[in-house]
Formats: C-alpha cells, sequence, structure tokens
C-alpha cells in the first residue's frame, strides 16, 4: 500500500463520475461527458466532449454505446465506436431523476427515483442500408432488438438529424396484445365525441401493431367505417353490460397484455355504457380480478373518459401480486371540446399514435390541460 502513486492526471471542471472502455475515459460534469484517452498516464489528453442538457449522474458504456443518467431529464445515449467523433444517438425522459444505469447484453436498467427500475432497449444500427441520392435512402432489412415494441427511426450525419417517433414496430407475437374499446351509447349532443375519441383510440391502436381482429370495439354504430378501408368491419356490435363483460370473460383470456378504454357518461362508481344501463366499478373489478387470476394474463390498462371516472379506481384494485394500471381523466365533470378532438383522451391517444409509452402520452396530455380543464389521475 506504500507504493500507490498517482499514475497521471488531467484537469477536469467539476468532475462527477467516469467510466472506462479501452483505452478511453468517459468523464461526467456538470453539463459534459469529456472523452479521455488514457492509453498513456503520464499523457492523458481529451479528445472530444458530449454536451448534455443535465448533469450525468452516471455513465455505463459497451463496446458501441455510452448510457447516461440525466438526472430530470432521462437516459442520453451515445455512439462511441469512434470515441473521438462520438454522436448522440437517442434521448429517452423517465419520470422523476434517473440517478444510475447499467448496461447489460444490449438492454440499459436504469434506477428512476419516481419509477423505480426502468428497463430500455439499446439503440440498434441499421447496416444494410443504400443511398441512392441526397434524398433517398433504402433499406434492405432492419435487425430485431431483444426487447418488443415500438421504435424511433433516426436518420443523422455529421451536420443534421431527423427523427420519426414510433416509425417501426417489433412485436414477436401480435397475438397475445388485445384491446377492448367501449363507446357508450348517447342520446345527447356529446355523442359524436365519444365515437371521435373511440375511433381514434382503434386507429392509434392499429397503427401501433395491434391485429384487427384483436379489437373488440363496441360502438353505436357496427355500419361505420373506422379504418377508412371501405368494410364495415371495425365494430363489432353495440355496446351493453353483458358483451363487454363476456369480451372480459371468454374473448381476452388468451391475452398477455389487456388494454380496456372506455368513453361516454359516467357517474359516481358507474358507467352509462348505454340509455338503459349501467355498469358498476364493483362488477367490472370482479371480472377483471376473475381474468387476471385464472389467466397468465400479464397486465390490464384501463382508462376512462367520463365524468366522475375517478371514481372507478378505488374499486378497481387489482388482486395481489398482478398488474393493473387505471388513468381516469375527471374526478367531477370531464370536458369535450371541439366533437372530441380536445379531450383527456383524444391528445393521450394521439400521444401513443406519436410513438410515445403511456408515461410520455399522459405527460402531453397534462400539458395540454388548459384546452379542456380535466383533472386527470392516475393509479
Amino acid at each position: 500500500m506504500e507504493n500507490l502513486k498517482i499514475l497521471g492526471s488531467i484537469h477536469i471542471e467539476n468532475p462527477f463520475n467516469v467510466a472506462v472502455k479501452n483505452s478511453y475515459a468517459y468523464v461526467g460534469d456538470y453539463n459534459k461527458i469529456h472523452i479521455v484517452d488514457v492509453s498513456n498516464p503520464n499523457d492523458l489528453t481529451e479528445e472530444n466532449d458530449v454536451q448534455t442538457n443535465d448533469r450525468p449522474m452516471s455513465t455505463s458504456l459497451n463496446d458501441q454505446t455510452a448510457c447516461v443518467a440525466l438526472g430530470h431529464t432521462g437516459i442520453l445515449m451515445v455512439d462511441i465506436q469512434k470515441p473521438m467523433s462520438p454522436k448522440i444517438i437517442g434521448q429517452i425522459d423517465l419520470p422523476g431523476m434517473v440517478m444510475d444505469i447499467k448496461i447489460n447484453n444490449n438492454i440499459a436498467y436504469a434506477a428512476c427515483n419516481a419509477a423505480g427500475l426502468a428497463i430500455v432497449s439499446l439503440p440498434y444500427e441499421i447496416k444494410e442500408k443504400t443511398m441512392t441520392d441526397q434524398s433517398h435512402l433504402s433499406v434492405s432489412s432492419f435487425p430485431f432488438p431483444d426487447v418488443d415494441g415500438h421504435y424511433t427511426l433516426r436518420v443523422f450525419n455529421e451536420e443534421a438529424s431527423f427523427q420519426m417517433s414510433g416509425a417501426i414496430s417489433f412485436i414477436n407475437d401480435r397475438k397475445k396484445l388485445k384491446a377492448i374499446i367501449v363507446c357508450a351509447q348517447s342520446n345527447d349532443y356529446l355523442m359524436p365525441a365519444f365515437e371521435n375519441t373511440s375511433s381514434h383510440a382503434y386507429n392509434t391502436l392499429l397503427y401501433q401493431g395491434y391485429l384487427k381482429e384483436n379489437i373488440y370495439f363496441l360502438g353505436p354504430d357496427p355500419s361505420k367505417d373506422i379504418d377508412n378501408n371501405c368494410k364495415a368491419d371495425d365494430i363489432n356490435a353495440v355496446p351493453t353490460i353483458s358483451r363487454f363483460l363476456e369480451a372480459i370473460d371468454k374473448w381476452a383470456i388468451d391475452a398477455q397484455e389487456l388494454i380496456i378504454f372506455m368513453v361516454g357518461h359516467g357517474e359516481d362508481g358507474a358507467y352509462l355504457i348505454n340509455t338503459n344501463e349501467k355498469l358498476e366499478a364493483k362488477v367490472l373489478d370482479q371480472h377483471l380480478d376473475n381474468l387476471q387470476n385464472n389467466t397468465d394474463i400479464q397486465s390490464v390498462l384501463v382508462i376512462y373518459d367520463a365524468c366522475y371516472s375517478e371514481s372507478f379506481a378505488k374499486y378497481l384494485k387489482p388482486p395481489e401480486n398482478k398488474y393493473r394500471l387505471i388513468i381516469s381523466s375527471a374526478s367531477g365533470d370531464a370536458f369535450f371540446h371541439n366533437n372530441g378532438l380536445k379531450s383527456f383522451s383524444y391528445i393521450f391517444w394521439s400521444g401513443i399514435m406519436t410513438g410515445g409509452n403511456v408515461y410520455n402520452a399522459l405527460r402531453d396530455t397534462r400539458s395540454s390541460e388548459a384546452l379542456y380543464c380535466s383533472d386527470d389521475k392516475t393509479y
């Protein structure tokens, strides 16, 4: 221990953490990652740096990518195949502060003080591509990622970049993803708003890779062509309590993940599914409990947009060791303006349509609250 000595050093203002791969050290300070050549400890050289929009809390490396935990601004991903010319290839927002991050294979594991453990697939480089001219790029095949989901396609060079969020969806077995959409039937001026929001949810799910046969749609007019394919093959039947519950009890039993979207009029603890029937929250909970207790379904997401929709949350608690997320739009009055185009659920589904996850879609919905004065809740 007496022979320990400093082999070399280089001045970096406010260094906060360090990660090392091959002959390079990646040192984080307040708003930058410094890339230092450490191959010769007696002659350390800073080769380049990467600007960040928050303090790098932690950095993890593999042979191609540096993942940086950026506190309040999520995860930054940097291509380090050429350490002297690093390229930012992605950034992901996560709830709360991202405190630490580790890479294993092609998966990043992030510790967030709000979300707990978040698991993120790293970017994949598309190598089989052809540039026909300055404005046309063709791709012959895509790498299949380790994690199913919706991926952003990003094209960049040394000077500029362009990305399309949610442009590509990878799903190993789409038959395991199912959704039930219920558009309540009413006789008042809000009926077009309910139809618009439920149609938007349906088209969003199709766009995100759901098979048409895996969406059970209850709506007031089965003759409507929702996806504009010149066929009335979208709405399964008019909404009734028995049809809704039968879809949960029988149709959804082979699903791995189930989404339920309900829109219409509501009361405290009840959903007015048509002009003659009210579905009580506790009845819906019994059927969802039975589904989750007696099948291999992994998760259930319930999105409910109606007056007093928050009242369902206290009833729809999942069974022990089961996952169920409840998103509601209002504790009192829900608002549907411009035939539903300015409503909680329409803006939420627009966020999903453009490639956002549930958290980001909710964040964008809440940022638009002034449009419709809703008080959306998540449980």
